[in-house]
């Protein structure tokens, strides 16, 4: 029997506070709820019902790629698995005395000791009372647990159980990803939850992306809950696997093909604009307008981005650009690959439908950073550099020349226009561009400027990936090694 949503919703909207993560919500009364790596900062929240079902559940803890990254998540795996109460919410442990000095001793010596469930369980008073975590993030409220239950079996009526995955409480556009469960342990579905402003935004976002994909090209979206405290939705579970992240040696590898064909098929319509005109120019342009950020490609003669950004745009000016679903955080990570014959299925219990994946074997998932007002090939670009800088740890100029090898290889510049090869329509003959290289260039600093701006917006200002956009760019006169890791 479905529950009397109205009624769910208003008494939900009386109830919830958005100063607390209201991860309780998605567990019963009387589900034990485990926080990987702990409560202090957790990754995943699980329940503790088998062995087998906490080692098969504690696989979402995070998505590890490199040795290091892939040895953490088996012992925790591990712990999860066979000591289940290390995991357990628990009382404030003293740390005066001996405790305290130990604790700052471990905390000096292992940076990331406090977010272990050793630190949590035996030194919480120690870091609560520096600072270091906070007392209240992820508290239990006992008589709200299990309010968004219902709910979920409304979308997925097979549900048995859910895991979890938690952002940073003190990160403004936390969400929580509830990945659902049936008996058999198989993934049913997806619901994005958020409480912030900006976390909510975020989902809204995703859920009108999803409904404007092409059939096979992401999560069948299933459901959208607004109201006054917060935001959700449903997406169908994707069966398919994460490709490796490292960009190959051969810059004709099936696997940027692969890349470039998903993205082909993400043009909304056959309109085009010239470059000046194009949605998501315009929208570049008055956000560096509005920034007034003051960088210098040359120390002897300080410019703006603002002054710069005619001379990346002239090369562009002789073709006509399309509009497309731009997904605006296009990495390994955000897709799947989907093996020969496989097809997305959604399964709401009242219908059952298969969509075929169509030519192409790969699936994007989070699209909180999508619009459907995108320029062509800033995504395939920003694959590139993203993977370039957290798995390879190249320089911007290695990064940029790596770029244009693949762009002039996949869209066969010598042969083709570069930018409309696959998008001009029909009626209208292709115009080889006289120095295709620099439409290349042009169109490789212009994604690397949009990530960038992103980036702003999202408080990466400062971090060492936004100096590395801004070397592609050619805005500052550092090279810029990259630094960084991605898990």
């Amino acid at each position: 029997m479905r529950t009397d949503l109205p009624t769910f919703r208003a008494s939900l909207r009386l109830k919830m506070s958005a100063q607390k993560t209201s991860w309780f919500l998605f567990f019963d009364k009387g589900d034990e709820v485990l926080a990987l790596p702990s409560w202090a900062a957790p990754r995943i929240l699980i329940v503790s019902r088998s062995l087998r079902q906490r080692w098969r559940d504690s696989a979402a803890f995070y998505p590890a790629f490199r040795f290091r990254a892939r040895l953490v998540k088996l012992v925790v795996r591990t712990a999860a698995a066979f000591f289940p109460r290390l995991f357990l919410r628990q009382s404030r442990k003293d740390a005066g005395g001996t405790k305290y000095r130990l604790a700052k001793f471990l905390n000096h010596t292992f940076p990331s000791f406090k977010q272990s469930a050793i630190a949590y369980s035996l030194f919480s008073d120690y870091f609560i009372s520096t600072g270091i975590l906070a007392a209240d993030e992820y508290v239990d409220c006992a008589d709200r647990r299990g309010q968004l239950t219902d709910l979920l079996r409304n979308w997925f009526p097979q549900t048995d159980r859910v895991v979890l995955v938690a952002g940073a409480a003190s990160d403004p556009k936390q969400k929580l990803v509830a990945k659902l469960v049936d008996q058999g342990g198989k993934m049913v579905g997806f619901v994005k939850f958020g409480e912030k402003p900006l976390a909510r935004q975020r989902i809204e976002t995703e859920a009108e992306i999803l409904q404007s994909l092409p059939a096979g090209c992401g999560p069948c979206f299933q459901g959208v809950e607004k109201s006054e405290p917060y935001s959700c939705f449903a997406m169908s579970a994707v069966d398919g696997k994460m490709p490796e992240a490292k960009l190959p040696a051969s810059v004709d590898s099936y696997q940027l093909s692969a890349v470039r064909e998903y993205l082909e098929r993400l043009r909304i319509s056959d309109v085009t604009f010239g470059v000046d005109d194009h949605p998501a120019i315009m929208r570049i342009r008055k956000e560096v307008a509005g920034g007034g950020w003051q960088v210098a490609s040359d120390p002897r003669q300080p410019s703006t981005i603002n002054e710069q950004l005619d001379s990346l745009l002239e090369p562009l000016r002789e073709q006509r650009w399309p509009l497309v679903i731009q997904h605006g955080d296009f990495t390994p990570w955000n897709v799947l690959r989907i093996s020969e014959g496989r097809r997305l299925k959604v399964e709401d219990g009242s219908l059952s439908s298969v969509v075929s994946h169509q030519s192409s074997e790969l699936c994007a998932i989070d699209w909180e950073e999508g619009t459907t007002e995108g320029f062509p090939h800033f995504d395939f670009i920003y694959y590139i550099l993203q993977t370039a800088y957290f798995m390879h740890h190249w320089s911007a100029a290695q990064a940029s020349a790596y770029a244009r090898d693949v762009l002039s290889s996949q869209l066969s510049v010598d042969r083709d226009c570069p930018t409309t090869t696959n998008y001009q329509p029909s009626t209208e003959p292709f115009s080889v561009p006289s120095h295709p290289s620099s439409v290349i260039s042009s169109l490789i600093k212009l994604a690397a400027l949009d990530a960038w701006l992103a980036g702003e917006r999202g408080g990466l200002s400062g971090k060492p990936l936004q100096q590395f956009r801004l070397s592609i760019v050619n805005f500052s006169a550092a090279g810029g090694s990259a630094r960084g890791r991605k898990t």
